[in-house]
């Protein structure tokens, strides 16, 4: 599979995922969580950059990053490997610990900033492993809150969008977080994301005039989900992803079968997919919204 170049801008936000390879854990204790802080805390020092938000899944982690000057894949790959060689010599394991290279995704306006914080303080709520952000030991959510100081993270840029006074933005922070109905387009975000991650498109290249087969079927997957599930118009989908409706229930017919074999299972694991129907059946058609 072809490798898509990651944009390199110095002093830019990213949001990078590393995942196990195979699916397997790359934490099997609270040590390896501690150890893997330790050494980030210890990159991120190196190459100057910030940590804004955080998750450590069990076979995924979350960073929301702003580079330095150096490139983000430097600290990225100095934590990472130096994790992976620990790893395998505190459990007596050999190979791979990560699937391929890291993914990180340019966030380049403050909406898709505080949509991707969300996304990554949600993710443990979304797998069925806290029902709350908050219940969720290993994430940035209880440094941002205050019930947690973390000094190598960074939490003044994202609480200075809510207000100017601490109290005030933490508690703001944290009904944005607990009300995702509050603001749909971050929803959006996360099932743009879970494409581009998915089918392996460059970060944004949807909402561009990318083409090739790859991209058509990743966009005709996410207008599907995105009407089925999030229950947004026709319109709006076809205007973020700058296509004609007519082309995206064209690519959604071709497709039909394989998008419904892949469903994005963060959002079916929720109350919000009522509607949807994995049945075969006719042409597809959006669902109209008043």
């Amino acid at each position: 599979m072809v490798r898509h170049k990651i944009l390199q801008a110095p002093f830019a936000f990213y949001h990078v995922t590393l995942r196990g390879n195979c699916r397997q854990d790359i934490f099997r204790s609270d040590a390896d969580r501690r150890l893997f802080e330790w050494l980030l805390r210890d990159a991120i020092g190196r190459s100057n950059a910030e940590v804004h938000a955080y998750c450590w899944m069990p076979n995924h982690i979350h960073l929301l990053i702003r580079a330095g000057e150096q490139p983000v894949y430097r600290c990225v790959q100095h934590f990472a490997a130096r994790y992976a060689v620990r790893f395998n010599q505190t459990h007596g394991t050999t190979g791979h610990l990560f699937q391929g290279r890291y993914w990180a995704g340019l966030i380049d306006t403050d909406s898709y900033l505080l949509a991707t914080l969300r996304y990554i303080h949600l993710n443990p709520v979304s797998a069925g492993l806290a029902a709350t952000a908050g219940e969720f030991p290993w994430s940035s959510h209880l440094a941002y809150t205050g019930e947690r100081p973390t000094p190598w993270l960074t939490t003044s840029h994202v609480l200075s969008m809510f207000d100017e006074v601490a109290g005030r933005a933490r508690t703001l922070l944290t009904d944005f977080i607990a009300h995702p109905q509050t603001c749909a387009h971050d929803e959006f975000i996360a099932l743009l994301q879970t494409a581009e991650q998915r089918f392996d498109v460059r970060p944004r290249a949807l909402l561009n005039d990318v083409r090739g087969e790859q991209a058509t079927f990743a966009r005709a997957w996410l207008a599907y989900y995105a009407t089925r599930l999030l229950g947004m118009n026709q319109l709006d989908v076809a205007a973020r992803l700058g296509r004609s409706p007519r082309a995206l229930s064209n690519g959604i017919d071709t497709w039909i079968d394989r998008i419904r074999a892949t469903p994005p299972e963060h959002l079916l694991s929720s109350e919000s997919a009522p509607g949807l129907d994995t049945s075969s059946g006719a042409s597809f058609q959006f669902p109209l919204r008043d």
